[in-house]
């Protein structure tokens, strides 16, 4: 649960600061389809590398039954506010 907890973090964030971005772009430019896929695929992009080593990290500590590690993990990114199942996913 925490995997996927992250990862939509990301995602909210991730997804806010594209619209921001598309926004300030469309202050001064026509803005098309293409440009916001190039921006979408981009960030994701981005994202997923980011998370790539700390999802590896992640599953293998609910592999171990390390919940100390995951509830740290979970406070430290506000993750649903309280303990998360120390589920790999």
């Amino acid at each position: 649960m925490i995997i996927s907890a992250l990862y939509s973090r990301v995602e909210q964030i991730r997804g806010h600061e594209c619209e921001e971005a598309v926004n300030k772009l469309k202050a001064r430019h026509t803005i098309g389809d293409i440009e916001r896929t190039v921006l979408d695929d981009m960030t994701h992009s981005f994202a997923n590398q980011i998370l790539a080593e700390p999802t590896k990290i992640l599953r293998s500590a609910a592999e171990h039954d390390d919940e100390r590690f995951l509830d740290t993990v979970a406070e430290l990114f506000k993750l649903n506010g309280s303990k998360i199942k120390k589920q790999a996913e």
